[in-house]
């Protein structure tokens, strides 16, 4: 017996050898092959290439995670053609995207697809009855703009009679999330007497509010409002230092305000507006 495992040996010896070969060169090739990325390392590279203004690197790595069902690459990947950045701008493009993020949930794909709807664009017609389905849906999930844009879509009637009452209670719902314009809007609502009695001090008050929140528009409000007298004593002072303040916050209506060489200045449509 021990001279037929003698002469078995090295077959043995050589069998053995070459397993542990291809152990190690296997071995070898995954040590040099790491796993491919999983969506969701695919969307963080896409988000932060979209921070850093990378537009091409951010659809790169978008793309295969939208694909693989990852609904905020699909959403980020639908601005991209939204935005037209790195892409040719395409609504159409845009909603392949954005549908499949909105239908699981996604708040600003809801919110995108109800912009496409209201404006209309390349391949897709304007639509304000969907615009306000989807805007309603991202409102619901949470979205801030998409309950502003609802309360504007009311104002101008959507197809159907002005609401102003609707417009009020969909400007609350964004300005109880902290969103300035819907402050504004709201302030604007008072002013004006449209949906409430009006209230030229609840306007300033919501003004003020959405000033605080640095919305340029609101500080140019308040100071048409001192210069006028509405709501607040008349002061020519305070009405100057309002609108500089919204003309350093970037409104351009306060600049041209401010320029003007004589006391006559039309605001937003409240009447004439005498500044120093």
């Amino acid at each position: 017996m021990f001279p037929r495992i003698a002469r078995r040996l090295p077959l043995m010896l050589a069998a053995a050898a070459l397993l542990a070969g291809c152990q190690t060169m296997e071995g070898s090739r995954s040590a040099a092959s790491p796993p491919p990325p999983s969506p969701q390392q695919l969307t963080a590279e896409g988000l932060a290439a979209m921070k850093a203004r990378d537009w091409q690197a951010a659809r790169a790595a978008l793309e295969p995670a939208a694909k693989a069902g990852d609904a905020e690459a699909a959403t980020a990947l639908g601005r991209l053609y939204f935005d037209g950045h790195g892409v040719i701008r395409d609504f159409a493009d845009a909603e392949t995207w954005l549908k499949p993020a909105a239908e699981k949930g996604n708040a600003e794909a809801a919110y995108l697809l109800g912009e496409i709807a209201a404006r209309g664009g390349t391949g897709v017609v304007q639509d304000p009855q969907a615009a306000a389905m989807w805007f309603g849906k991202a409102a619901d999930a949470g979205n801030a703009e998409a309950s502003y844009r609802l309360g504007e879509l009311a104002l101008g009637g959507n197809d159907g009679p002005e609401d102003p009452a609707a417009a009020m209670r969909d400007f609350r719902r964004a300005a109880d999330a902290g969103y300035s314009p819907a402050m504004t809007a709201i302030g604007s609502l008072y002013d004006q007497g449209r949906g409430v009695a009006q209230d030229e001090r609840q306007a300033m008050a919501w003004w003020h509010r959405a000033a605080d929140a640095g919305n340029g528009e609101a500080m140019r409000l308040i100071g048409e409002a001192y210069d006028e007298g509405r709501g607040a004593p008349q002061s020519s002072a305070r009405a100057h230092e309002w609108l500089q303040r919204a003309a350093d916050a970037g409104d351009e209506r306060a600049v041209q305000l401010l320029q003007m060489p004589s006391a006559a200045a039309v605001s937003g449509g409240t009447g004439p507006a005498a500044v120093p």
